[in-house]
């Protein structure tokens, strides 16, 4: 198992880096093709065509997205100097955001959400070494490679700790030390 999870541990951070530098760069205003379903009073405007963002994105980005996730609300689409597209919305309760490529292949998700819409064979995996420990933020991390990957923050009253979760199986990837206030 160790062999074969270095790989998808660099996958996973690699993803979630460059989908912390597309949010960023969105943030700043270099993609500037965007649009929120307020806009859309029909999602047949969006699947015809009769919609701008239509031409931005493609018929097969929006109808893998809808294939995917129906029921999405609060979508708000980017699209991305690369000619890719990305979409972040809600989905019973949990914030995501999905990445599309430019022919329509769904690249991956990562949905954001607290302990109390975590999977519960999950939070036991957690719990069951991590008693003491808040689980603060879980980011499930889904590829067509790899469905369900978590990572997970735990903290304790001096420690932070990033796990992973994947097939059932825990790997703690990082440890930080809480500085302590008093020798301040």
């Amino acid at each position: 198992m160790k062999k074969s999870t270095l790989p998808i541990s660099v996958a996973l951070l690699f993803c979630l880096a460059f989908a912390s530098r597309i949010q960023a760069e969105n943030i700043r205003g270099a993609y500037p093709k965007s649009i929120s379903n307020s806009s859309i009073t029909r999602t047949d405007d969006l699947i015809s065509g009769r919609h701008s963002f239509w031409a931005a994105t493609g018929e097969r980005v929006v109808k893998n997205f809808l294939k995917y996730y129906p029921g999405a609300t609060k979508v708000q689409w980017a699209a991305l100097k690369d000619n890719s597209s990305e979409c972040h919305f809600f989905l019973n309760g949990r914030q995501s955001r999905a990445l599309f490529a430019k022919n329509g292949s769904w690249i991956f998700t990562i949905t954001t959400y607290g302990e109390n819409n975590l999977d519960a064979e999950v939070r036991r995996i957690v719990r069951s070494e991590y008693y003491d420990y808040s689980i603060t933020c879980v980011n499930e991390i889904s590829t067509p490679e790899n469905p369900e990957v978590y990572l997970i923050s735990v903290q304790d009253a001096r420690t932070i700790k990033m796990l992973r979760v994947q097939d059932g199986e825990m790997e703690l990837l990082q440890k930080f030390e809480k500085s302590d206030d008093k020798n301040k």
